[in-house]
C-alpha cells in the first residue's frame, strides 16, 4: 500500500509540476534536456557508495526544489523557476516507476 501511495504521489507531483512548467511558458527544448539531468548526481558513486547515496539524495529531495522554486518567484528568474520545476517533475518521475532514496548499505 506504501509504494501505491509513493506512486500515487509522483503522478500528481510530475502532473502537476509539469502543468505549471508549461503554463508559465516553459521551454520544451530545456524541458527536455534537463529532464535528467538531476540523474548526474549518481556520479558520486564512483567515489564510494556512501558519498554516491548522498549525493544522489540530496539531488532527489523536493526540500532542495523548493528552495529553487522560491529562488526564482522571489528573485523573478524565469529560468531558475524552470529549473525547479523540471527538477521536480524529475524526482515526481522517479517515484513513479518506483525509484527512491538510496541507502549507502545497500547500495
Amino acid at each position: 500500500m506504501v509504494n501505491f501511495i509513493v506512486r500515487l504521489e509522483g503522478v500528481a507531483v510530475f502532473c502537476l509540476a509539469t502543468y505549471i512548467y508549461f503554463q508559465i511558458s516553459g521551454n520544451w527544448w530545456l524541458y527536455l534536456i534537463l529532464a535528467l539531468s538531476p540523474d548526474i548526481a549518481a556520479l558520486g558513486y564512483l567515489f564510494n557508495s556512501k558519498f554516491g547515496a548522498a549525493t544522489y539524495n540530496v539531488f532527489h529531495t523536493y526540500a532542495v526544489t523548493i528552495i529553487v522554486i522560491l529562488w526564482g518567484l522571489i528573485f523573478h528568474t524565469h529560468l531558475v523557476l524552470e529549473i525547479g520545476l523540471i527538477w521536480t517533475c524529475h524526482i515526481g518521475a522517479d517515484k513513479i516507476f518506483g525509484f527512491g532514496f538510496k541507502n549507502a548499505a545497500k547500495a
